[in-house]
């Protein structure tokens, strides 16, 4: 699997559980870089082992024949890019400004992580999410009816917000540009 060897500028910044899943706040420095390597065949997304949604920051990325890879930039997460094949071979990403993500990987949540979606809608913007969905807020602000939720956006201590819709469907609007996880299920 495509397991990100990072150097010693990129840090996990805290570790928090929302609906029993075990997320991470990464951070990767101006200039900074990490490197992937895909295996022979390369990797459908759906079998990635983790789902690392960017909020801040700008990562760019190179493959070893020199060619550019995605560019990472807030609400990209590239589980979310559907039927996509990630080619094999190495890629170098670097850092062109500060980055920050959010990560459900394997290594935390051992027992597999859920299937998810990016969910992003910019301030002023409403969406309607059906019964039974499961919001993990990252960043931003919104509003469900009368009631406010706001991910704590401070890298010394980030805060997500669980969001559960129980009867519904609800119809959420941004208050700020929104970033965060759909997931399937919860963890016990």
């Amino acid at each position: 699997m495509a397991v990100p060897t990072l150097d010693s500028q990129t840090s996990v910044l805290s570790s928090q559980r929302v609906f029993g899943w075990v997320i991470e706040y990464c951070f990767l420095k101006t200039g900074s870089k990490y490197r992937t390597n895909v295996p022979k065949g390369g990797i459908p997304v759906s079998r990635l082992q983790k789902a690392a949604l960017m909020v801040k920051g700008r990562i760019t990325g190179v493959r070893e024949d020199g060619s550019a890879t995605h560019v990472k930039t807030p609400g990209f997460m590239v589980r979310g890019v559907k039927n996509l094949v990630v080619p094999e071979g190495e890629s170098i990403f670097t850092a062109e400004e500060d980055s920050y993500w959010w990560c459900l990987k394997l290594d935390s949540n051992p027992d597999g992580i859920p299937e998810t979606d990016t969910f992003y809608i910019t301030a002023g913007d409403d969406r309607e999410l059906p019964i039974g969905s499961r919001l993990i807020l990252c960043l931003g602000e919104l509003s469900i009816e009368d009631k406010i939720f706001q991910a704590k956006d401070d890298p010394e201590t980030p805060l997500p917000v669980g969001i559960r819709i129980k009867t519904g469907p609800k119809t959420v609007k941004a208050i700020t540009d929104c970033f965060g996880y759909l997931v399937d299920s919860e963890k016990e």
